[in-house]
């Protein structure tokens, strides 16, 4: 990591801390900077997708419908079993539509409350 210049960190203005709370010196906010890196949220990985998609398919309404449907073209119910597998489109469309509107919020509230330059 590079040696960042002394004057790169600003005080906070007390007037942002809530009353009774103290926040890190310069010299400690520094030292955690050289340490640990500046905040930044990660991008997810590969792996998080795949989970995230598991997690998606794995809705609880969702596996009740497609196994209820299972059963009924077991049981040779066809129709039933098809009206019941179907019925999960709707539902994970539903449940992906809610997944990018929440991601779309926690984007926007990253870039809140994410610290600007300098």
């Amino acid at each position: 990591m590079p040696d960042l210049p002394a004057e790169s960190a600003q005080p906070v203005p007390s007037s942002t801390i809530p009353a009774g709370l103290k926040g890190l010196s310069s010299a400690e906010a520094l030292d955690r900077l050289k340490k640990l890196g500046p905040n930044r949220i990660g991008a997810p990985s590969a792996f998080g997708k795949i989970k995230e998609l598991i997690w998606t398919v794995a809705d609880p309404m969702a596996l009740m419908l497609a196994v209820g449907g299972l059963v009924y073209l077991a049981l040779g119910q066809r129709r039933e079993g098809f009206v019941l597998l179907a019925a999960v489109i709707p539902v994970l469309g539903i449940d992906v539509l809610m997944e990018m509107r929440s991601r779309r919020a926690l984007r926007s509230l990253a870039l809140v409350v994410a610290p600007g330059p300098g």
